[in-house]
């Protein structure tokens, strides 16, 4: 296979930049009345994970892409718990 590289502009990047997981199954967590619940296990210990989502275009076409936790945290460098706590520290 060939390796094809195509320059492209980050165009949007959409507000939710994290959500609540799963600590079991890294599943997302569902807020009921002030507890969250792993929509899957039932379990109700969580952490927070990245989950960036961005448009991105070029001159032919544009397409959303979704940046998950592992590569989002070595890019950002700390992890988005840490990152989310300082956040809502400001």
């Amino acid at each position: 296979p060939m390796d094809t590289w195509v320059c492209a502009t980050i165009d949007s990047i959409i507000d939710n930049w994290w959500y609540l997981a799963c600590l079991r199954c890294n599943c997302s967590m569902e807020n009921d009345n002030g507890s969250y619940t792993c929509r899957k296990s039932s379990h109700t210990r969580g952490t927070f994970r990245y989950k960036i989502q961005f448009g991105v275009s070029d001159a032919s076409a544009s397409a959303t892409f979704v940046c998950w936790d592992k590569d989002c945290q070595n890019i950002v460098g700390k992890s988005c718990d840490i990152l989310k706590r300082e956040y809502d520290q400001k």
